[in-house]
Protein backbone atom coordinates (compact mmCIF):
# COMPACT_ATOMS: atom_id res chain seq x y z
CA UNK A 1 0.00 0.00 0.00
CA UNK A 2 1.63 3.03 -1.27
CA UNK A 3 -0.07 6.16 1.04
CA UNK A 4 -0.55 3.88 4.40
CA UNK A 5 0.75 3.58 7.45
CA UNK A 6 3.35 1.08 7.03
CA UNK A 7 4.87 3.02 3.77
CA UNK A 8 5.46 6.27 6.04
CA UNK A 9 7.50 3.93 8.59
CA UNK A 10 9.27 2.38 6.25
CA UNK A 11 10.43 4.94 4.37
CA UNK A 12 11.44 6.53 8.11
CA UNK A 13 13.70 2.94 8.83
CA UNK A 14 15.37 3.90 5.72
CA UNK A 15 16.33 7.69 6.97
CA UNK A 16 17.01 5.91 10.23
CA UNK A 17 19.75 4.45 8.62
CA UNK A 18 20.93 6.92 6.32
CA UNK A 19 21.71 8.76 9.92
CA UNK A 20 23.14 6.10 10.90
CA UNK A 21 25.67 6.42 8.38
CA UNK A 22 26.14 10.01 8.49
CA UNK A 23 26.94 9.53 11.92
CA UNK A 24 29.53 6.80 11.59
CA UNK A 25 30.99 8.22 8.75
CA UNK A 26 31.46 11.50 10.45
CA UNK A 27 33.10 9.68 13.75
CA UNK A 28 35.26 7.35 11.85
CA UNK A 29 36.74 9.42 8.98
CA UNK A 30 38.99 11.39 10.50
CA UNK A 31 39.98 8.36 12.62
CA UNK A 32 40.64 6.54 8.91
CA UNK A 33 42.63 9.86 8.14
CA UNK A 34 44.85 9.75 10.78
CA UNK A 35 45.66 6.04 10.65
CA UNK A 36 46.21 6.11 6.75
CA UNK A 37 47.63 8.76 5.39
CA UNK A 38 48.47 10.61 8.77
CA UNK A 39 46.14 13.73 7.98
CA UNK A 40 44.05 15.40 10.61
CA UNK A 41 40.97 16.19 9.48
CA UNK A 42 37.97 17.36 11.98
CA UNK A 43 34.38 16.72 11.59
CA UNK A 44 32.42 19.03 13.61
CA UNK A 45 29.38 21.28 13.94
CA UNK A 46 29.65 22.26 10.13
CA UNK A 47 29.28 18.53 8.84
CA UNK A 48 26.49 17.46 11.33
CA UNK A 49 24.36 21.05 10.46
CA UNK A 50 24.69 20.34 7.04
CA UNK A 51 23.58 16.22 6.65
CA UNK A 52 21.96 15.02 9.91
CA UNK A 53 20.02 18.01 11.14
CA UNK A 54 17.84 18.33 7.65
CA UNK A 55 17.40 14.32 6.93
CA UNK A 56 16.77 13.76 10.71
CA UNK A 57 13.89 17.09 10.49
CA UNK A 58 12.15 14.99 7.19
CA UNK A 59 12.05 12.17 9.06
CA UNK A 60 10.30 13.80 12.08
CA UNK A 61 8.02 16.00 9.75
CA UNK A 62 6.71 12.33 8.48
CA UNK A 63 5.81 11.00 12.04
CA UNK A 64 2.75 14.04 11.80
CA UNK A 65 1.82 12.43 8.15
CA UNK A 66 1.95 9.04 9.51
CA UNK A 67 -0.69 9.54 12.17
CA UNK A 68 -3.20 10.47 9.55
CA UNK A 69 -2.67 7.14 7.73
CA UNK A 70 -4.76 4.04 8.15
CA UNK A 71 -2.92 0.87 9.74
CA UNK A 72 -4.35 -1.19 7.82
CA UNK A 73 -4.86 -0.67 3.45
CA UNK A 74 -4.36 2.76 1.93
CA UNK A 75 -5.08 6.38 1.55
CA UNK A 76 -5.87 9.03 -1.54
CA UNK A 77 -3.85 11.34 -1.88
CA UNK A 78 -7.08 13.56 -1.54
CA UNK A 79 -8.34 12.21 1.90
CA UNK A 80 -4.83 13.13 3.16
CA UNK A 81 -4.75 16.43 2.09
CA UNK A 82 -8.14 17.14 3.40
CA UNK A 83 -7.13 15.77 6.93
CA UNK A 84 -3.85 17.41 6.55
CA UNK A 85 -5.18 21.08 6.00
CA UNK A 86 -5.99 22.10 9.36
CA UNK A 87 -3.15 20.99 11.30
CA UNK A 88 -0.66 22.21 8.42
CA UNK A 89 -2.49 25.95 8.92
CA UNK A 90 -2.41 26.14 12.19
CA UNK A 91 1.61 24.75 12.17
CA UNK A 92 2.32 27.95 9.40
CA UNK A 93 -0.12 30.37 12.00
CA UNK A 94 2.14 29.22 14.75
CA UNK A 95 5.72 29.19 12.70
CA UNK A 96 4.48 32.99 11.48
CA UNK A 97 4.53 33.99 14.98
CA UNK A 98 7.77 32.46 16.06
CA UNK A 99 9.21 34.61 12.85
CA UNK A 100 8.34 37.84 14.73
CA UNK A 101 9.06 36.37 18.11
CA UNK A 102 12.25 34.82 17.72
CA UNK A 103 15.04 36.91 16.24
CA UNK A 104 16.83 37.16 14.13
CA UNK A 105 15.29 35.01 11.52
CA UNK A 106 17.46 31.21 11.26
CA UNK A 107 16.46 28.78 8.82
CA UNK A 108 17.72 26.13 11.10
CA UNK A 109 16.55 27.03 14.33
CA UNK A 110 12.58 27.94 12.95
CA UNK A 111 13.16 24.61 10.18
CA UNK A 112 13.28 22.71 13.70
CA UNK A 113 9.84 24.99 15.22
CA UNK A 114 8.39 24.17 12.86
CA UNK A 115 8.96 20.53 13.16
CA UNK A 116 8.21 20.57 16.69
CA UNK A 117 5.25 22.17 16.27
CA UNK A 118 3.71 20.44 13.65
CA UNK A 119 4.40 17.32 15.74
CA UNK A 120 2.27 18.79 18.81
CA UNK A 121 -0.82 19.70 16.49
CA UNK A 122 -0.73 16.73 14.25
CA UNK A 123 -0.46 14.48 17.59
CA UNK A 124 -2.94 16.57 19.76
CA UNK A 125 -4.72 17.28 16.87
CA UNK A 126 -5.69 13.17 16.26
CA UNK A 127 -7.61 13.35 19.32
CA UNK A 128 -10.47 16.07 18.12
CA UNK A 129 -13.05 15.71 18.79
CA UNK A 130 -11.96 16.22 22.47
CA UNK A 131 -14.98 14.60 23.81
CA UNK A 132 -13.37 11.20 22.91
CA UNK A 133 -10.34 12.34 25.13
CA UNK A 134 -11.35 9.13 28.03
CA UNK A 135 -12.46 6.21 25.49
CA UNK A 136 -8.88 6.10 23.83
CA UNK A 137 -6.98 2.73 24.50
CA UNK A 138 -3.77 3.09 26.68
CA UNK A 139 -1.49 2.97 23.70
CA UNK A 140 -2.61 6.00 22.29
CA UNK A 141 -1.91 7.86 25.07
CA UNK A 142 1.45 6.48 25.58
CA UNK A 143 2.13 7.46 21.40
CA UNK A 144 1.04 11.11 21.82
CA UNK A 145 3.04 11.41 24.94
CA UNK A 146 6.20 10.27 22.91
CA UNK A 147 5.75 12.33 20.42
CA UNK A 148 5.12 15.37 22.68
CA UNK A 149 8.07 14.76 24.43
CA UNK A 150 10.48 14.69 20.52
CA UNK A 151 8.82 18.25 20.51
CA UNK A 152 9.83 19.33 23.46
CA UNK A 153 13.62 17.98 22.82
CA UNK A 154 13.16 19.75 19.46
CA UNK A 155 12.08 22.77 20.76
CA UNK A 156 15.32 22.76 23.16
CA UNK A 157 17.66 22.22 21.39
CA UNK A 158 16.61 24.61 18.75
CA UNK A 159 16.27 27.70 21.34
CA UNK A 160 19.83 25.94 22.84
CA UNK A 161 21.35 26.84 19.60
CA UNK A 162 20.04 29.77 17.75
CA UNK A 163 22.19 33.31 18.60
CA UNK A 164 25.21 30.63 19.27
CA UNK A 165 28.41 31.33 16.47
CA UNK A 166 30.95 28.31 16.01
CA UNK A 167 33.61 28.75 13.29
CA UNK A 168 36.20 26.08 12.98
CA UNK A 169 39.49 26.97 11.51
CA UNK A 170 42.45 25.27 10.89
CA UNK A 171 45.23 27.86 11.96
CA UNK A 172 49.35 27.41 11.83
CA UNK A 173 51.38 28.74 14.89
CA UNK A 174 51.75 32.89 13.56
CA UNK A 175 48.58 33.18 12.05
CA UNK A 176 45.38 34.62 13.33
CA UNK A 177 41.96 34.82 12.60
CA UNK A 178 38.72 37.62 13.60
CA UNK A 179 35.89 36.39 15.23
CA UNK A 180 32.91 37.67 16.82
CA UNK A 181 34.61 41.29 17.37
CA UNK A 182 37.84 39.31 18.62
CA UNK A 183 40.96 38.45 17.20
CA UNK A 184 42.67 34.93 18.00
CA UNK A 185 46.41 34.88 17.52
CA UNK A 186 48.00 31.27 17.54
CA UNK A 187 51.15 31.92 19.17
CA UNK A 188 52.45 28.65 19.43
CA UNK A 189 51.67 24.62 20.10
CA UNK A 190 53.72 23.08 22.93
CA UNK A 191 54.00 18.88 22.15
CA UNK A 192 54.97 17.27 25.41
CA UNK A 193 53.97 13.77 26.30
CA UNK A 194 52.60 12.41 29.97
CA UNK A 195 52.69 9.32 31.01
CA UNK A 196 51.37 7.05 28.16
CA UNK A 197 49.46 9.68 25.94
CA UNK A 198 51.07 12.65 23.85
CA UNK A 199 49.52 16.21 24.56
CA UNK A 200 49.48 19.04 22.12
CA UNK A 201 48.84 22.28 24.10
CA UNK A 202 47.91 25.65 21.97
CA UNK A 203 48.95 28.96 23.22
CA UNK A 204 46.33 31.68 21.95
CA UNK A 205 46.53 35.19 22.35
CA UNK A 206 43.44 37.25 22.33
Amino acid sequence: AFLSRSMVITVQNFFVMALLFILILGTLYPLICETLWHTSVTVGFPYFTGTFVPLGLLTLLLLGVALFLPTTGQSSFQTLRQALATPFTVTLAGLTLAVYMVEPFSLKTHGSLAVALWIVVTSLWKWWPFSSLFKKPLSAYASTCAHLGVAVMIFGMAMDSHGRLEKIVALSPGEKITFAGFTLFLDKIDHFKRGTYKVERAQIVV
